[in-house]
């Protein structure tokens, strides 16, 4: 989806419930819903006529009809001077006016273009106004921008319904990403109360279909996965993850790796493969494509030999293109002076701290230990102890067992026997082998 990450940065933060004009009953279907706000808002016959066809028995099938009726079969087209886009970013709320192409205005293709230009600029008032102009000019891949604008509420407030609107506008006239953002929409329920898998993925066959390569991984994920469809098929999964990457979407070069590294949906595991598919992925810039590589090369597996210090190069690589895993393994290496890098304990923290930000749990407990030892921090025991609680609390075991010792030495925290085993039975709960909390237990006497 283009400018994803934002768009699944609001899907991720709360989504609002699906709230249609008055004028859209609640007999209809959402579909319907949808198309009658969009006659509205475009005020012609070809509108009223299109959402007929559609829900013709619709509770607002009169209105339209009377509408259509009343409309002259040729109206002239009026001869205003060539509208300004607004500039600066608009208040909140504001609703644009539709815009109407005269002989001398630019044509809807034009507009678009100058829109994504300064889309891409971040100059979101003036994007409005000329992917407004592009959208009712007829030109889908301007509905597909002002959808992102409406979905992330840039230069406008945020409006889930009204940017559904315009991705249904530019699936439908053929831009093949606007079907990718409204399976998206239907896939996790925003705008529409709830999710409708099977929706979701009708449109992102579309999108598909239509070449859309973030269509295809997404449609992928849900063949692997079994979602909104009849069941899972990993060759299926595997064949839409290879046009994904074919046509530029990094994430199904490394998702396709990881299939052949683990023999799903082929016979056998084909490491060798999967190290080709993570470069793809890496080279594509997918951080995760980047780490898994890096993983073959710190074991020596599905390449030649291992080589630690293309290794640490490939952890970092993952990490500036958004790991967490890539930072906080990354940040092993400068801890311990693996891959030639001489050890560099501030470097270390910098890097586990970010991973732990992004949600690594190994980072936060490497974090801890740092803290714990002074090494490229203050020592600071209770400071530690919050990491590994973190790092507990996201289920990694070491985590646990760190915490544990604390307990049973009075290290940071005030000594208590049965915590420490509590912790201790903590990380047991997590990895049934984790030797340090077997030693730890049978330190306080506590019979396994």
């Amino acid at each position: 989806m283009r400018h994803a990450s934002l768009i699944a940065a609001g899907i991720a933060a709360g989504l609002a419930l699906f709230a249609p004009p008055a004028q859209a009953r609640a007999p209809d279907s959402i579909r319907c819903q949808l198309e009658w706000q969009a006659a509205r808002d475009g005020g012609r016959p070809d509108r009223y006529r299109s959402f007929l066809r559609l829900c013709p028995g619709s509770a607002n099938a009169a209105e339209a009809k009377a509408f259509i009726a009343r409309s002259s079969p040729v109206i002239a087209p009026p001869q205003p001077q060539p509208p300004r886009p607004p500039r600066g970013t608009p208040p909140r709320g504001f609703t644009p006016p539709p815009v109407v192409t005269t002989p001398g205005a630019l044509s809807a293709t034009d507009a678009w273009t100058r829109g994504s230009a300064a889309l891409t600029k971040s100059n979101y008032g003036e994007a409005l106004g000329y992917l407004t102009q592009a959208c009712n000019g007829g030109e889908p891949r301007g509905c597909t921008d002002l959808g992102y604008l409406y979905s992330a509420g840039l230069g406008v407030a945020t409006d889930d319904y009204k940017a559904a609107q315009y991705f249904i506008k530019a699936c439908d006239g053929g831009a093949p990403h606007g079907c990718n953002n409204i399976a998206s929409f239907y896939s996790s329920g925003r705008s529409f109360g709830k999710a409708d898998p099977v929706r979701a993925v009708e449109f992102y066959q579309r999108a598909c279909t239509g070449g859309d390569a973030e269509g295809c991984y997404n449609l992928g994920e849900k063949y692997e996965n079994g979602i909104g469809v009849a069941k899972a098929d990993l060759v299926r999964a595997r064949q839409l993850y290879q046009q994904a990457c074919t046509g530029g979407e990094a994430k199904g070069c490394t998702d396709l790796g990881y299939m052949n590294e683990v023999g799903s949906g082929i016979a056998k595991p084909d490491l060798a493969g999967a190290a080709q598919y993570y470069q793809l992925g890496c080279t594509g810039g997918n951080g995760v494509g980047c780490v898994n590589l890096g993983n073959f090369y710190e074991t020596g597996r599905g390449v030649a030999k291992a080589d630690l210090v293309r290794a640490g190069q490939l952890y970092q690589q993952g990490c500036d293109g958004g790991s967490a895993r890539g930072c906080t393994n990354s940040g092993y290496f400068y801890q311990y002076g693996r891959g030639g890098r001489p050890i560099d304990y501030a470097r270390a923290a910098e890097l586990h701290r970010l991973a732990c930000d992004r949600g690594s749990s190994a980072g936060c407990t490497r974090l801890g230990v740092l803290y714990q030892l002074g090494q490229g921090v203050t020592a600071d025991a209770p400071r530690a102890a919050v990491f590994y609680q973190k790092a507990c609390d996201a289920k990694e075991p070491y985590g646990c067992s760190n915490m544990a010792k604390l307990y049973e030495t009075g290290g940071g925290v005030i000594a208590n026997r049965q915590t420490a085993i509590d912790f201790y039975r903590r990380a047991l709960a997590i990895d049934a082998n984790h030797q340090e909390a077997k030693d730890g237990l049978k330190r306080l006497g506590v019979k396994l």
